[in-house]
């Protein structure tokens, strides 16, 4: 129920409202949770992607700072499986505004939890991160640096074994 507060604040909602709401589903959280958290999921999901679909139809448009806010509710829950289409749908959401409307702090955890391999998500999806935070494109750039030279330091320790076991 927590969660569903936290996404729901997105749209103005307290927790009040949010507790009437859930209370009138006549269902355990246990019950509506996940499957409440899964449809507004993609709900946001469609609504990101019809928006871009829309162009230039200002009455559909979603407002920038709405998926400003909604970049920066995700933070915290990017690593969750429910919220992964989500995250994608940010990523590859282009807005025409001149600048980047999603937090910065969003393409770190995300680009921080795809090189943990904490989530998995698309090529496009990647690609349309790195294009969009150079940071973070910079940092899975070193990180793939850090893993091939400790992959070497482990080949030589290997070969050096080898030749020491050899006694030649």
């Amino acid at each position: 129920q927590g969660l569903l507060s936290h996404i729901l604040s997105v749209f103005r909602f307290d927790t009040k409202e949010v507790g009437l709401f859930t209370q009138g589903l006549e269902f355990t959280p246990a019950d509506y949770c996940p499957g409440l958290l899964k449809n507004m999921v993609l709900s946001l999901v469609s609504e990101l992607r019809e928006n871009h679909l829309n162009g230039f139809n200002t009455q559909r448009r979603i407002v920038p700072e709405k998926i400003r806010l909604l970049s920066q509710i995700c933070i915290p829950l990017v690593t969750l499986p429910d919220i992964e289409p989500l995250v994608e749908a940010l990523l590859t959401y282009h807005g025409h505004e001149r600048q980047e409307v999603l937090w910065p702090e969003f393409f770190d955890a995300v680009n921080e939890a795809f090189l943990l391999k904490k989530i998995s998500l698309p090529e496009s999806a990647v690609v349309c991160l790195w294009l969009r935070h150079l940071p973070s494109l910079e940092k899975a750039t070193l990180h793939l640096f850090e893993k091939l030279i400790s992959s070497a330091r482990n080949f030589l320790r290997r070969i050096e074994c080898f030749l020491k076991d050899s006694l030649l």
